[in-house]
């Protein structure tokens, strides 16, 4: 039996993705580079499929049991890791999380880029990342707003459906509830064994925590309601597909009016309850509370 053989009934007798590590383990196969090779081969010849796992390892998968869905997070099918332009949208996506970060050598920066599955997203993603860093640092030199306009950030006005200001609100929440737990929180992209990924607002280094937040103020409308319980549904989703359960999967809010219909007898609160969720409120400075309100406004929200 050829290597290429034992690589194939490894990946159909496994029921699971399996790495280039555990297939080197698993069939015996020496040096590990023999395996990569062997895989990248087979995923030419189409008989493979080669996905971000969800420890950001490049996994093999056979293709005829492989259900694509795209890595972007969009969750459309497709028979690659993106649909046509949606690479370039996650590279995007992952070099705005970076440059909001603020941390361009944590170890949080580099799980983002891994779930990144080339070098030339990888490249893009950071590209991206500096160059709003620059943008970031040009703007607050030479604004001419005052900090209580709350909706601008610079001279120009900001896009009437920017959410930048949620972004910036929900990296100070994660702070403020790493703080009360004891642990740090970090934006973090986890894939599934189905092909299909997720992005999560904030988990521990350990994944032992995970935390989706929802930065709003005041009492949430019909639509909003329901955007609870889809981010409850994904944290209980891709918390089964862990190696280890987390201990705590939260829903964060910077507003208790936010989820005051989920305290009494509505079926989304008991939903989210029954999923394993807790509800967890947290206090932001005022200055960012008003422009929470400042952006809401503008945003019709």
């Amino acid at each position: 039996m050829t290597n290429t053989d034992r690589i194939l009934r490894a990946l159909r007798t496994s029921g699971v993705p399996l790495d280039d590590d555990e297939l080197a383990r698993t069939c015996g196969i020496r040096p590990r580079q023999q395996v990569n090779q062997i895989c990248r081969r087979l995923e030419a010849q189409g008989l493979v499929q080669r996905i971000v796992g969800g420890d950001g390892k490049i996994v093999n998968v056979l293709r005829d049991a492989f259900e694509g869905r795209c890595l972007c997070g969009c969750g459309e099918p497709t028979d690659r890791n993106y649909r046509p332009g949606h690479d370039a949208r996650h590279a995007s996506q992952v070099g705005r999380d970076i440059a909001e970060m603020g941390h361009p050598e944590s170890e949080e920066v580099e799980r983002l880029l891994r779930s990144l599955p080339s070098d030339a997203l990888r490249a893009k993603a950071s590209r991206i990342a500096n160059s709003r860093r620059v943008g970031t640092a040009a703007t607050r030199a030479t604004s001419v707003t005052s900090p209580s306009d709350g909706a601008m950030e610079s001279g120009l006005p900001t896009a009437a459906g920017s959410s930048h200001e949620q972004r910036r609100a929900e990296a100070a929440m994660l702070r403020v509830l790493g703080a009360r737990l004891g642990v740090t929180l970090a934006p973090r992209r986890l894939g599934h064994p189905s092909g299909a990924a997720v992005q999560i607002d904030g988990t521990s280094p350990d994944l032992d925590v995970l935390v989706e937040c929802w930065a709003h103020q005041g009492k949430a409308k019909v639509a909003q309601k329901y955007k609870l319980v889809n981010d409850a549904t994904k944290l209980a989703w891709i918390a089964k597909a862990l190696d280890r359960p987390p201990a705590r999967l939260i829903l964060c809010v910077s507003d208790e009016l936010a989820v005051a219909h989920l305290r009494g007898r509505s079926w989304q609160g008991a939903a989210i309850r029954e999923l394993g969720v807790e509800l967890e409120v947290v206090d932001l400075p005022a200055d960012l509370v008003g422009v929470l309100w400042a952006a809401q406004k503008r945003q019709y929200r």
